[in-house]
């Protein structure tokens, strides 16, 4: 019997940063003999990895969800709710002000996505950022996290 790792992101773009990190994060896991079921907010036909809607992820509480976060999307919510062992992995949240007067709707998302560390600071789960890219997000929420988490 393998682990099976539901690994979710807001969106999947071939070619980009997050695209790629998954990309090769999968192809580790998949070579430890780990079944990785890809879900995402933004279903995309031409990312290289088969995936489906967030919306078809079925938690049983012996699984791990791996939830990558960078940006607020609705499948953060899983955090919360997910009975499986939760894996929070995060970059950083992109900075709102990177899209003041050029994309308010990203600038929003942004805000949004910060002000949800916040929310996760009671949450029990297990955390990790890559400090040189994520110092100032990882200090409150996430760092906190880490003294939370449950093990199977």
């Amino acid at each position: 019997m393998s682990l099976t790792i539901h690994m979710m992101t807001a969106a999947l773009s071939p070619g980009d940063a997050i695209g790629n990190y998954i990309l090769s994060l999968v192809r580790i896991l998949r070579e430890w003999q780990c079944d990785v079921r890809l879900y995402t907010d933004h279903p995309n036909p031409v990312y290289p990895l088969a995936h489906l809607p967030t919306s078809a992820y079925q938690p049983t509480g012996k699984d791990i969800l791996w939830l990558h976060y960078s940006i607020y999307s609705e499948n953060i919510h899983w955090v919360e709710r997910s009975p499986d062992v939760v894996v929070f992995d995060s970059q950083n949240v992109s900075p709102a002000w990177l899209f003041h007067g050029y994309d308010p709707y990203m600038e929003q998302l942004c805000i949004q996505g910060e002000a949800f560390l916040d929310r996760l600071v009671p949450t029990p789960i297990c955390a990790w950022c890559i400090p040189t890219m994520s110092a100032t997000t990882c200090t409150g929420a996430v760092i906190g996290a880490f003294t939370r988490c449950r093990w199977w």
